[in-house]
C-alpha cells in the first residue's frame, strides 16, 4: 500500500476493505476501482491519471454501468494556478470538428454538375428539343436535384434545407425516388409478373379476389406508387380475371384494396398532412397499423362470406 493510502485497521465490520488517506480521495462504485485510483495517486499520478485508471477498472468490474467512450464531464483544479477548469468530454475535439476531407467537400458539387450535364445533354439531343419535348418528370427531377446539390454545396446543408422545409417527412420524400428504381427492377426482371402469376395459379374464381388483395399488398410494399403499380400489375390481373371469368370491377377493387392496405405501412399519402401539422411519420404509424389489421380482417371475412 502506498504512503498516501493505507489499509484501515478499524474493527468496524464492513463488506469491503476501507482505504484511508491524507493526500487525496477517490470515490467509485467498486472498491477495486477505488484502489486502482488510490494506487495511481500513491505513485505520483495526478487526479486525471487516477480518474482514467479507476474508470478502466470500473469497465471491467461494472461493465453494465461503465464502458469506453460516452460522456466525460470533469472539473479539474490546476495545481500551478489554483484555477478550476471545466472539461466537457461528450463532443468532438475542437481540433478535429472542422476537419472534413476535401473529397467529401467537392463530391456534392461534382454530383450536381454531373446531373446537370446529363440533363443538358438529353435536352440537346432530343429530336423535339425546339418544342421542349425533352421536359418530362424524370428530366425535371434530375435537373432540380442537380441544382440543389450544386447550390447548397454540401450534403449537410442540403439535408438541413430539406428538414427545414418539410420537417418530419424529409426522410420519406428522399427515399421516394428509390422506390421508383425498385419498381423498374421488379418490372424489368419479371418479379411482379412471377408473383402475380403465382397467386393466379393458386386461385379459383371464388378465391381470386383474396389472392389479388394479397399480391397487390405485397407489391405495394416495394412499389408504393398506385399508378406505377397499376401500370406493372394491372394488365396481368385483368388478363387472369378474364381467363377465370371473374368480373373486372371486382378485380380492380380487390387490387385497390390490397394497395390501400399496405399503404398503412408507409403513409406516403399523408405527406401533405404531416408537413402541415409538423408531425413525423412515426407519430401516426401506430394508428395506421391498427387500420391495417382491421382492414385485413374485414377482407378475410368478406371473402369467406362470398
Amino acid at each position: 500500500m502506498s504512503r498516501a493510502f493505507r489499509q484501515n485497521t478499524t474493527q468496524k465490520k464492513t463488506y469491503y476493505p476501507q482505504l484511508l488517506g491524507t493526500h487525496g480521495a477517490v470515490a467509485t462504485e467498486h472498491y477495486l476501482a477505488t484502489k486502482a485510483g488510490a494506487d495511481i495517486l500513491g505513485v505520483g499520478g495526478n487526479a486525471v491519471d487516477a480518474a482514467v485508471g479507476a474508470t478502466f477498472v470500473e469497465g471491467v468490474v461494472n461493465p453494465q454501468m461503465f464502458t469506453l467512450g460516452g460522456e466525460c464531464p470533469m472539473l479539474i483544479c490546476m495545481a500551478e494556478t489554483n484555477k478550476v477548469v471545466s472539461v466537457n468530454g461528450n463532443t468532438m475535439a475542437p481540433g478535429k470538428q472542422n476537419r472534413v476531407s476535401p473529397l467529401f467537400r467537392i463530391l456534392p458539387t461534382l454530383f450536381g454538375c454531373v446531373l446537370l450535364f446529363l440533363a443538358a445533354q438529353k435536352a440537346a439531343h432530343h429530336p423535339d428539343a425546339a418544342r421542349l419535348g425533352f421536359i418530362d418528370p424524370d428530366w425535371t427531377n434530375q435537373t432540380l436535384l442537380g441544382l440543389a446539390f450544386l447550390l447548397h454545396g454540401s450534403l449537410k446543408r442540403f439535408l438541413q434545407a430539406i428538414d427545414a422545409a418539410i420537417g418530419g417527412t424529409s426522410g420519406i420524400l428522399i427515399q421516394f425516388p428509390l422506390y421508383f428504381g425498385i419498381m423498374g427492377i421488379m418490372s424489368g426482371t419479371g418479379l411482379v409478373e412471377a408473383l402475380s402469376m403465382a397467386m393466379v395459379r393458386l386461385s379459383t374464381p371464388q378465391t381470386f379476389e383474396l389472392w389479388t388483395v394479397l399480391s397487390a399488398g405485397i407489391v405495394n410494399v416495394f412499389v408504393p406508387s398506385g399508378g406505377g403499380q397499376w401500370a406493372v400489375q394491372g394488365p396481368l390481373l385483368i388478363r387472369a380475371a378474364l381467363d377465370l371469368g371473374v368480373p373486372l370491377e371486382r378485380t380492380i377493387l380487390a387490387m385497390a384494396y390490397g394497395d390501400e392496405l399496405t399503404n398503412m405501412l408507409q403513409p406516403f399519402w399523408a405527406l401533405p398532412l404531416l408537413g402541415i401539422t409538423g408531425l413525423a411519420a412515426k407519430d401516426i404509424l401506430p394508428f395506421t397499423l391498427r387500420f391495417l389489421g382491421v382492414g385485413l380482417a374485414i377482407c378475410l371475412l368478406l371473402t369467406a362470406a362470398l
